[in-house]
């Protein structure tokens, strides 16, 4: 993985991580977010987590991270990880 991709998902973690403290009222779909995120640092997370959280996630609770408050969610104008799955995670 690339220092750049790596770079934009550690900033994307960070702003989850300040979202959350800050009392973040979908506190489930940060929490999702973050594991997912976590996740896509490595292939073999990335699997683990597709065959062993995603089957588990609510999908009715979860957000993009277009959907996270603006104001709050500073690296969002920042994120060009590629393609976007439905699952409500930008990728």
């Amino acid at each position: 993985m690339s220092q750049a991709r790596v770079a934009q998902i550690n900033e994307i973690l960070k702003d989850l991580e300040d979202l959350k403290k800050r009392g973040f009222e979908n506190t489930y779909a940060v929490d999702e977010n973050i594991k997912f995120f976590e996740a896509m640092r490595s292939l073999p997370r990335y699997v683990w987590w597709l065959i062993k959280e995603m089957p588990k996630i609510d999908g009715s609770r979860l957000l993009e991270l277009s959907d996270f408050h603006q104001e709050l969610f500073f690296s969002l104008p920042r994120v060009t990880l590629g393609h976007r799955v439905t699952l409500g995670f930008a990728i």
